[in-house]
């Protein structure tokens, strides 16, 4: 009798094991582990006045650098804004940006899209359910987060692949035998995806049909598939882990670490470029403060002498002189160093936001205003003043 409820206690010691051992997740927390802001970068290559070739997003930098900063012993930035061109967050970004696209091995890229008229869209999904997953279940067994590289399903446009940080798995009962198991349907990897901040998305394979795999917004509270996410018609596949990553030593972006109570002391000014851009080089924008005491603070080239794109969005922390309240800043003015003449830049700015607050977090707006544009610069209009500011 005592044997046999020995018996009964292992056997029921070793299915709990499995079943726990079914999922696993890192000491990851998008929360707490990744970004603040979302990937909205439009960025280019080349020099001011050089070729304009713009492209959007640093899903691969956000992703590397995120895992950087959780390997590292670097506090992770808390900031509520992307960093401006030229910040030391923003080159970084850049840097690693670079690393993923040179990292995201160019036979792997081109096995994907050699798929003539979807014939390889089966054993595309198989991979991802079977070798690919198990890739990834060891680096995640040993909290391991680890970048992986979501192929775009929809066509063979390899520009919406996606770069995101896996940081967790459930097998929901899965044996790998992929589509011939039915429970192939309940696994879910769980990731950080730099377009959706201080949240965890989950993916999950459908099998038969088109062959893709949902992903959704996880709902941590009810431990469920939340909202479903289709970013301008993409849909994954199958996916590459970059086994290969290695991390590196991150950049530490120190605030001020003293604040009084009721006081800022940093500004940020939001500039949203419209149809024509700010061309950087010798042509930039600068900032006057002027204070109700009538003193002001300059600060010039905002944009760091960088390119601002067509249709993009770009925030610039200025550390003011003194800690001041809501009620002690007067106006801003912004003046461009534009030529004029054939050569001259012109910049569309259609809107302007601006924020006090404390250590890299945006906290009261006090100024927002738009146009189409709000203001056209030029080399004989130079100016902009931000009055009526909010107390």
């Amino acid at each position: 009798m005592k044997k046999h409820v020995l018996w009964l206690f292992l056997l029921s010691l070793s299915l709990t094991t499995s079943v726990i051992a079914q999922k696993k997740m890192t000491t990851f927390n998008p929360s707490k582990d990744g970004f603040n802001f979302d990937n909205r970068f439009k960025t280019h290559t080349g020099d001011p006045g050089s070729i304009k070739i713009d492209w959007g997003g640093l899903c691969g930098g956000m992703s590397f650098a995120a895992a950087d900063y959780f390997y590292s012993s670097v506090r992770m930035p808390r900031q509520n804004y992307a960093p401006a061109k030229g910040t030391r967050l923003f080159d970084y970004l850049y840097e690693r940006q670079l690393n993923s696209l040179s990292g995201a091995s160019i036979d792997k890229v081109a096995e994907n899209w050699f798929n003539p008229f979807g014939s390889r869209n089966e054993e595309f999904w198989g991979w991802a359910v079977d070798e690919r997953l198990k890739e990834l279940k060891r680096f995640i067994d040993r909290n391991r987060p680890i970048p992986i590289l979501l192929f775009n399903g929809r066509d063979n446009n390899v520009a919406k692949n996606h770069w995101v940080l896996a940081i967790g798995y459930d097998l929901g009962g899965y044996k790998f035998r992929k589509k011939n198991d039915p429970r192939v349907e309940r696994i879910k990897i769980f990731v950080y995806d730099p377009n959706e901040p201080n949240k965890t998305c989950v993916l999950v394979p459908r099998k038969g049909g088109e062959w893709m795999m949902d992903y959704h917004i996880w709902n941590t509270s009810t431990n469920r598939l939340g909202k479903k996410l289709d970013y301008n018609k993409r849909r994954w596949r199958h996916y590459y882990v970059y086994k290969e990553f290695r991390h590196k030593s991150p950049p530490a972006i120190r605030n001020n670490s003293t604040v009084q109570p009721g006081k800022y002391q940093q500004l940020f000014l939001t500039f949203r470029t419209g149809g024509d851009d700010l061309r950087g080089g010798n042509d930039n924008v600068h900032a006057i403060i002027i204070f109700e005491r009538g003193d002001r603070q300059v600060v010039k080239n905002l944009n760091r002498s960088k390119r601002w794109p067509d249709n993009s969005s770009e925030t610039v922390r200025i550390p003011l002189k003194r800690a001041v309240d809501s009620r002690a800043i007067r106006e801003v003015r912004l003046e461009t160093t534009f030529g004029g003449g054939m050569g001259g830049d012109n910049w569309n700015l259609d809107r302007l936001t601006i924020h006090l607050g404390n250590r890299g977090i945006r906290q009261k707006k006090i100024y927002e205003k738009e146009g189409d544009p709000l203001l056209r610069f030029t080399g004989d209009r130079k100016r902009f003043t931000a009055s009526r500011l909010a107390r």
